[in-house]
Parts: structure tokens; C-alpha cells; sequence
């Protein structure tokens, strides 16, 4: 499980700069599994025209000359890219080039061009080509097209199941920032984020995703990190803390110096992990073009032995026919791509494929941080009025000030008040202090809502209070005009 990246919140942190991305690798496969989607369509609409039509008609020409359309139709475009990997020697639509344009089966080695024996072929592909050309010449159209159609069909749903792989990565390369406002002369000037160096200081301000690792150099802020951590709560953080790329800033501004940009920051270095399951090969896939490679020389060696002994073409072709290895090539790529994809869309993405075939094994799983096992919403668990203080009026006292705080802990006391009618009060002169509390006046009495350290520094005497049921929990205290209301205890589900 070490292998496995997990992040269920990558697509609720989108920083809203204002640039363009362009045409993402997801959005382009969209339109061309569109295209192709059509062609395959057209054909295998001509291929029942045709077998409809030697049912009609009394000669064969007819159905012979829909079939043949069709064959040709279907067939083009396996031809044009077998021949291209036969004279290249690199599959046209290896992994390894990144374009992903392909639209048929996985029919050579997909290893990454720096692994071993990334540029030896299987020519399964070759041997579907020649089996489409072979039928087609000896004028067995329909049995042609069937081939390039059952092929092209078969790879599409394998190429439609990667895209929702792709569009997950996607959305986690899109929360990268692009812009950065750089201290330069003690003047901001927004720059590309990707110019960054080790020791410039950017200044991160509420809303926006951090442009790179660094050490914050003034100012306190509420982190969301979930992305990077995998956390489900914001942090605190504050001078001399580190933060890391990508992720969002929600409370004050923050001076950070940079010590990591780029292909270098955390997030880049998750980027390359994810994108590296699309180079990696489970260990059936990896066995399968073991033997694949001996597979297409054998089956034309046994067609040519046919066809010397038998002196029948036909019977040659019929041999490569049912030769075609639609299924080796298809079936194993295909499920452990719709696996990524399933993950993907479930916020878990993989490292490495091999995993999946061990996770099927797992008999039992052990979580290094209980954070990983909640729904990373916080929740009001206690209220511990101080003596002669009524609950509700806690509880009233709290999410007033609260309500004009984005902070996870405002929202939760907000929607516990709301969840039990409590009515809330209007506030003036509200002021928030990053990583420390909020306060305000209701009717003209000064409110503080915060954190023990921080009421305790403002004189608040806290002592009548006793802490220990709040064991565990996350702990506001609640004080008006320097008298102690009580404490709100509150965790993660």
C-alpha cells in the first residue's frame, strides 16, 4: 500500500487565476475517441448492410462490395500505424511519447524508454494487419472488416476508461499556480510560478494556492494540505513553518521564501509519481509480452507450413484469422486501466499497476494517522458551559462571531447552531487572527472565541474550567467582557 497516493480532495481545490490551460491531453482524446467513434459506427453499419444484403439479393456482389467499403474503412488506419511501428521499430502509439493518440489496441510494449527492453516489439499488432490485408486480397471482405471492427471496438472502451484516468490527473496538474507575486526591491511583481528560484519570497495572500515549498517568513494562516498530506483538516501555520506547493492558502498573508520550485517542489515530485503508473506494467502484462514477441513469427511460420502442404490460400488465411490476437492484446491492458480509472475517480491514485494485482491479496490494512479514516469535516462534539452559564447561550455566543470566519471551525459551529434553531446574533467591529481566534462586540460586549494559549495571553481566566472531557478534541474557548463563557469541543468525524 506504500505504493498508493491517496487524495480525496484534489478536485475541490481549484485556484481561480486568471489564465487559459488549453486543450487538456483529456479534453483532445474526448474529441478524438469521438471521431473515431463515428468511423467505427459507419462501418459497422455497412458491415450489416452487408450481411443483409447477401440475405437480399441473389449474387454476393452486392453485400461483397458494402463489405468491402467497410473493410476498408475499419482496416486504414490498423494498417497505416503497423506499418509505421514495423518501419520505425517504436510502436505509433507507444506510452512513452506521451501523445496517447492511439485508437486500437495495446498491441506493442508499453515500458517507459528508460526501462529494459523498452524498444522490443511483440508485432501482434503486424499480425492483425496482415490478417485484415490477407482476407481482404483473397476478396473475404466481411471477414476483414469483422476483424478491424471487433479490434477498433474493443480498444475505443479500453481508451474511454483511460480518459477518466486522465482527467483525474489532470485536475491535479490544473492546481498548480502559474503566477506568483515575487518581492523584488520591496515591490510585488507577478511572475510565472515556474521562473521561481530557491530564496525568492513570494507573498501568498487568502484564496490562493501556494506557488512553491518554502519557509514562511511573517504572517499565520489557516493551510489546507489535503492534497500533499492527505490530511483532512487545514493546519495552522506560522513563521518558520513549511509549506508546500499547490496548496491553499484560506486565512491571513503570508510572506513565504521559496526553497523549492517546479519539477522539484512536493507536488512536483506527486505529479511524476501518478504519471509514472501510465509507464508501468502489471506482472500478466509484463508475462503476456514475454511470449507475444514469439506469438506473430510462430503463427506465420505454422500458416506458411499450411499453405505449402495444403496448396489452399484460404485455408492459410483462415489461420490467420483465428489467429488474430484480439484478446491477448486487449484484455489485461484494459482491465488494469479501468481499475486506474475506477481509483482515479474515487480521489486514489496509483503509483505503480503491479500493486493492484498484490492489493487483491490484502487480508488487512493499517493506517499510520487516524485522519485518513474520517470525512475530514469537523463536527461540534461538546459544549462545556462554565458555571451559571446556559449552553444554548454558548453555543449563540460562539457561532455569532463566528458566522464571519471561512474557517472549518467557524462553518461547524455555524451549522451546529443552525441544526438546533438557535438564532443568531448581529455582530460589529469583527476581527480575525490567523491561527489564534476571532473576536467581535454583540451589543456592545467584547467576544473572543479562540484558542487556550491565545485567551489566556488577552488575561482571560480559564481556570474554573475543567479541560480533561475534552481529551482528543479540538478546544474554542468563549469569553465576554474578560469572563469565560466555557469551551467548545470539536473533531473530525
Amino acid at each position: 500500500m506504500s505504493q498508493i497516493v491517496s487524495d480525496t480532495s484534489i478536485t475541490d481545490h481549484q485556484h481561480d487565476h486568471d489564465h487559459d490551460h488549453g486543450p487538456s491531453m483529456a479534453d483532445q482524446q474526448d474529441r478524438a475517441q469521438k471521431r473515431e467513434f463515428f468511423l467505427i459506427l459507419l462501418g459497422g453499419i455497412l458491415l450489416l448492410a452487408a450481411v443483409a444484403a447477401k440475405n437480399l439479393f441473389d449474387t454476393p456482389d452486392q453485400g461483397d462490395m458494402i463489405a468491402a467499403v467497410a473493410a476498408a474503412l475499419l482496416g486504414f488506419k490498423i494498417i497505416k500505424d503497423a506499418f509505421k511501428s514495423l518501419m520505425t521499430g517504436r510502436c505509433s502509439h507507444d506510452h512513452g511519447n506521451h501523445s496517447h493518440e492511439h485508437v486500437h489496441g495495446e498491441a506493442c510494449d508499453h515500458d517507459h524508454e528508460n526501462e529494459p527492453h523498452a524498444h522490443e516489439k511483440s508485432h501482434m499488432e503486424e499480425l492483425v494487419a496482415l490478417a485484415i490485408v490477407a482476407s481482404f486480397a483473397s476478396g473475404q471482405y466481411l471477414e476483414s472488416g469483422s476483424v478491424a471492427f471487433f479490434m477498433l471496438i474493443s480498444s475505443l472502451i479500453e481508451h474511454r476508461t483511460a480518459t477518466g484516468a486522465f482527467k483525474a490527473i489532470e485536475d491535479l496538474i490544473r492546481i498548480t499556480p502559474t503566477r506568483a507575486f515575487k518581492i523584488v526591491d520591496g515591490k510585488e511583481v507577478e511572475t510565472d510560478a515556474s521562473q521561481l528560484v530557491e530564496g525568492d519570497i513570494v507573498v501568498v495572500r487568502p484564496g490562493d494556492n501556494i506557488p512553491a515549498d518554502g519557509i514562511i517568513l511573517t504572517g499565520s494562516s489557516t493551510i489546507n494540505q489535503a492534497n500533499i498530506t492527505g490530511e483532512s483538516l487545514p493546519v495552522e501555520k506560522t513563521v518558520d513553518n513549511e509549506v508546500f506547493s499547490g496548496t491553499t492558502n484560506e486565512t491571513g498573508v503570508l510572506q513565504i521564501r521559496v526553497t523549492n520550485a517546479g519539477k522539484d517542489s512536493t507536488l512536483g515530485k506527486v505529479k511524476d509519481l501518478i504519471l509514472q503508473a501510465s509507464f508501468s506494467k502489471p506482472a500478466v502484462v509484463r508475462l503476456l509480452d514475454k511470449y507475444a514477441s514469439f506469438y506473430t513469427p510462430t503463427i506465420l511460420m505454422i500458416a506458411g507450413i499450411v499453405y505449402f502442404i495444403t496448396q489452399d490460400l484460404n485455408t492459410a488465411i483462415v489461420l490467420l484469422l483465428i489467429s488474430c490476437p484480439c484478446a491477448i492484446i486487449l484484455a489485461a491492458p484494459t482491465g488494469m486501466v479501468a481499475a486506474i480509472s475506477a481509483a482515479s475517480r474515487l480521489g486514489v491514485y496509483v503509483k505503480n499497476v503491479s500493486d493492484l494485482e498484490v492489493a487483491r491479496r490484502i487480508s488487512a490494512i493499517i493506517f499510520d494517522k487516524t485522519g485518513t479514516l474520517t470525512v475530514g469535516e469537523l463536527d461540534v462534539s461538546r459544549l462545556y458551559p462554565a458555571e451559571g452559564v446556559d449552553p444554548a447561550d454558548l453555543l449563540q455566543t460562539a457561532a455569532s462571531v463566528e458566522h464571519n470566519s471561512k474557517h472549518p471551525v467557524a462553518r461547524a459551529l455555524v451549522r451546529t447552531a443552525n441544526k438546533a434553531q438557535i438564532e443568531l446574533a448581529t455582530v460589529s467591529d469583527f476581527e480575525e487572527i490567523a491561527g489564534r481566534g476571532v473576536k467581535a462586540s454583540i451589543n456592545g460586549q467584547q467576544i473572543l472565541v479562540g484558542r487556550e494559549a491565545w485567551v489566556q495571553e488577552l488575561g482571560i481566566d480559564i481556570s474554573a474550567l475543567d479541560t480533561a472531557d475534552g481529551e482528543g478534541m479540538s478546544l474554542l474557548f468563549v469569553a465576554r467582557d474578560g469572563q469565560v463563557l466555557g469551551w467548545v469541543g470539536m473533531e473530525d468525524k
